[in-house]
């Protein structure tokens, strides 16, 4: 979540868009490029969105594997005899891609809903934000992750899962047991957060509210007292 509100602020993207409120009815910074120019910059922001998108599926959503690790097995299982199973890997390594852009996609469609739903904060919000409430808790994750790895002992590095060792075998974590309650419990509160996310939108989907008439709209009009101010 820090990686992710960071990237947000990184990216300008709302609700950090500043840069951009210097005008409301225009671009902002944007108003002097027109044509090409200005399609460099929405082309730039949307990649950088991707790139940030990336790098937060490889180190905290898993990369190109699966939630139930069928590439890691069906990959272990191929390159046993690779010369046997070359259409099964070219296949498998479209999944995994797939996966990966997936996952990025998902990122994207986040920070989008995201510039869709919240308002834009005031500039003494964003820095009390980013001063005072992420530099903190990331600090705090830090030496969480330092001391994690120092005193929790894990798989060995030079053990490959599938290869070495069947990770959803109980046995196989020997020595590293509570590694694998950990993992299984975030695993959970993943999940968990997806099926709310899920179930929101499949709410308002049913219930009509995203039909839900704004503010700015106006009222409709009534022709029967319009025919009566008018004479007619």
């Amino acid at each position: 979540c820090v990686y992710f509100i960071a990237s947000l602020a990184s990216n300008k993207r709302a609700p950090f868009d500043l840069p951009e409120s210097e005008s409301e009815l225009v671009a902002g910074f944007h108003t002097e490029y027109s044509g090409l120019r200005f399609s460099f910059f929405f082309f730039a922001e949307y990649a950088a969105m991707f790139i940030v998108g990336g790098i937060q599926t490889t180190l905290f959503l898993g990369g190109w594997n699966d939630p139930f690790g069928l590439i890691g097995y069906y990959y272990a299982r191929f390159m046993a005899d690779p010369s046997a199973h070359t259409t099964g890997l070219v296949v498998l390594n479209l999944i995994g891609a797939s996966i990966f852009t997936l996952k990025c996609m998902t990122i994207i469609f986040v920070q989008m809903w995201l510039r869709w739903t919240l308002p834009r904060p005031r500039i003494d919000q964003v820095i009390y934000a980013c001063l005072k409430v992420l530099l903190p808790a990331a600090c705090v994750l830090l030496l969480g992750a330092a001391f994690w790895q120092l005193l929790v002992p894990a798989q060995s590095n030079t053990l490959l899962p599938w290869f070495d060792y069947n990770p959803f075998a109980w046995n196989a974590w020997a020595g590293c047991h509570l590694t694998l309650l950990v993992q299984i419990a975030l695993a959970c509160v993943g999940l968990a957060i997806v099926g709310l996310v899920a179930g929101w939108i499949a709410y308002a989907f049913l219930t009509g509210r995203n039909l839900k008439q704004r503010l700015t709209d106006p009222a409709p009009i009534d022709m029967g007292k319009a025919a009566e101010t008018t004479g007619t």
